[in-house]
């Protein structure tokens, strides 16, 4: 089978197809079809057989063939080792691939720039061993966004990822819904100890964040906005959003700020982050005593960045109210 004979998929799920197929090795077809298939199983299980049959006393490891004192009953515990840890690999490269397939399903276009071959060969390489439901939610939507847009994840970052654990990728999950974004390269947790332990976010979960390089924990990090007689206005975005801070005139604007890495910023764009309106009108309050704060709703972000909103602006009122 080919897969131009894969009838009756969209063409983001027959890219889908094309790369794990070109990642595996072998014509991947959807679970809705058929299992993928275990070419790497049936290579190993191929080998050992030649192995116990041969009169020497071979051993056969990590793709060589070495002499050595080793039994006929060793060599069959190796085998059903090294089965049983491919078996593993290949469950979790169909259980990622599959979360993937589901992300597409309903996807009508995405774009015919083709994957980097060797950002395919890093990838399937990484998932074999990711075990975490946790982690495969996030693996399988890395999959799909880069198929939407090669280029989003760069390799750089599928390397700093592969060592994310599952409790690492919970904390980032739950600060993922405070995440302010600003001059669309700077995406930051606003630095403010009380803000952040009304919701339950401490400062040895900002540390294990920047251990796995998803995070910037310095103290002396800020945002900076720079207001001068051109610039009276600079935007803020928090989840649905935009946020207009005003200044008449010309200064420099500070705010404390724990800012997300590269890895950071592309994980933080495959997640759905829940809007807190109670962490909304709080952070809205403490930067509306340094400038003029107004917000509304937005509509729709558009691919050259501009972005549509409600009119009028609401305005935060001084004195911590709305």
């Amino acid at each position: 089978m080919e897969i131009k004979d894969l009838a009756g998929l969209s063409q983001p799920l027959t890219k889908l197809v094309e790369v794990v197929s070109q990642g595996i090795g072998t014509l991947y077809e959807p679970t809705h079809i058929k299992r993928m298939a275990k070419a790497r199983a049936m290579e190993i299980k191929t080998i050992s057989s030649a192995v116990q049959e041969s009169e020497l006393p071979i051993q056969y490891n990590n793709g060589q063939l070495t002499i050595d004192t080793s039994t006929k009953e060793f060599l069959e515990r190796t085998e059903k080792r090294m089965l049983f840890l491919e078996a593993k690999k290949q469950k979790n490269i169909e259980d990622i691939v599959s979360e993937a397939y589901n992300n597409l399903e309903t996807e009508k276009e995405v774009s015919e720039k083709p994957i980097q071959e060797e950002w395919i060969n890093r990838f399937f390489n990484i998932i074999g061993e990711i075990s975490s439901d946790n982690l495969k939610t996030i693996w399988s939507k890395i999959l799909s966004e880069e198929i939407k847009e090669p280029g989003k994840c760069s390799i750089r970052t599928l390397e700093n990822l592969r060592n994310i654990s599952r409790d690492e990728a919970l904390i980032f999950k739950k600060i993922s819904n405070y995440i302010i974004k600003y001059d669309d390269g700077l995406y930051y947790l606003p630095n403010e100890d009380e803000l952040l332990k009304s919701f339950n976010i401490n400062y040895g979960e900002i540390l294990k964040l920047d251990e796995a390089q998803l995070i910037n924990s310095s103290a002396l990090i800020s945002a900076v906005l720079n207001f001068d007689e051109n610039i009276k206005e600079i935007n803020l975005i928090y989840n649905n959003r935009i946020i207009f801070c005003n200044k008449e005139e010309k200064c420099e604007i500070r705010l404390k700020a724990y800012t997300l890495t590269e890895t950071g910023r592309s994980i933080f764009n495959i997640m759905n982050p829940t809007f807190d309106e109670v962490f909304f009108k709080k952070y809205m309050n403490i930067i509306n005593k340094k400038m003029n704060v107004s917000y509304s709703i937005i509509v729709e972000q558009l691919t050259d960045g501009r972005i549509k909103f409600q009119v009028p602006k609401i305005p935060i009122l001084k004195e911590n109210k709305e």
